[in-house]
């Protein structure tokens, strides 16, 4: 029986063999804090097992959060995915004797929802009601001109945070996200932003090494303060990855190729699957559009005889 904690295993050894950034740790981190829930105790490598882990998903299933809700099938998907994961690299490593499998488990597709112009309008307005001040930045300053970034360039959070001003240019109106600092870390990227939002990021400006929102509160506290905006202003919270959909969605609205804002790879798909919102994007004609009407004569209340 391996006495070895899963917190241990997925820092010692999955998190390095898999070159997992901080971020990603975090969510790992997540799913074993639930698991450590349902078990009643910290869960051990041992306990990476099909019974233990099905009991688990159940449990998940069943089981509602602090506020009252149960979890979305989508999250206790990525829960299943994240343990099947550490049950895989800990049978190759022979730290398991069987290696786990389980019955299959979707979720239902939703349709993609990001923020309406509108809606970020309102959050911007809010963002300049803040009071105090983060690493230094004024907290009004720091909330609208991240929200007013993250819905003209489509940037993920992640290279958001760690965006330093030496790859800022603002009398160019560009940066550059280097590769180190992005999702799979394969290529740098370039974004351009507005005059408007060059001269508001201007006001604020530091020392080429420093970040250009330094963030001095736990990590995970800024999608709770920006979920706490959306209901002060009456917004679905949709967390920051919504700016990303919005952008994408207006961006093929107007005629511009999403792909290209993104920096996807994969010819659309992830677009239209997860991105597009169909109330900003319409994705080209429906099929009513161009499917011929009938020539129906009378209506379904002409008298006649019951059959």
């Amino acid at each position: 029986m391996d006495s070895q904690t899963l917190r241990d295993f997925l820092t010692e050894t999955y998190a390095p063999l898999k070159n997992l950034n901080g971020r990603t740790v975090e969510i790992y981190e997540s799913t074993l804090k639930r698991f450590r829930e349902c078990l009643g105790r910290e869960p051990l490598v041992s306990d990476l097992t099909d019974v233990a882990i099905s009991r688990f998903l159940r449990w998940r299933l069943e089981t509602p959060n602090s506020r009252n809700q149960l979890p979305r099938r989508t999250t206790v998907l990525k829960d299943r995915v994240q343990l099947l994961a550490l049950a895989s690299l800990a049978f190759r490593k022979r730290r398991i004797e069987e290696d786990v499998v389980l019955p299959q488990f979707r979720a239902a597709g939703r349709l993609p929802r990001g923020y309406l112009r509108e809606e970020v309008e309102r959050l911007i307005a809010d963002a300049a009601r803040r009071r105090g001040s983060y690493a230094g930045r004024p907290a009004a300053w720091w909330w609208r001109t991240i929200i007013w970034w993250s819905w003209e360039t489509g940037c993920r959070i992640g290279e958001t945070l760690q965006l330093r001003w030496e790859y800022v240019d603002l009398a160019d109106r560009r940066a550059v996200l280097i590769a180190e600092t992005r999702k799979l870390k394969t290529r740098d990227l370039e974004k351009r932003f507005s005059p408007a939002l060059a001269e508001e990021l201007a006001r604020q400006q530091r020392s080429g090494g420093e970040l250009v929102w330094p963030w001095d509160r736990c990590r995970t506290s800024v999608w709770v303060l920006l979920a706490k905006a959306c209901q002060r202003c009456k917004v679905e919270p949709r967390g920051f990855h919504g700016f990303r959909k919005a952008a994408a969605s207006y961006y093929a609205a107007a005629g511009g190729n999403p792909v290209d804002l993104l920096d996807h790879s994969d010819g659309g798909q992830l677009y239209q699957r997860h991105y597009r919102d169909s109330r900003i994007a319409t994705g080209g004609p429906s099929p009513i559009d161009l499917i011929p009407p009938l020539k129906l004569g009378g209506t379904a209340d002409s008298p006649g005889e019951a059959q």
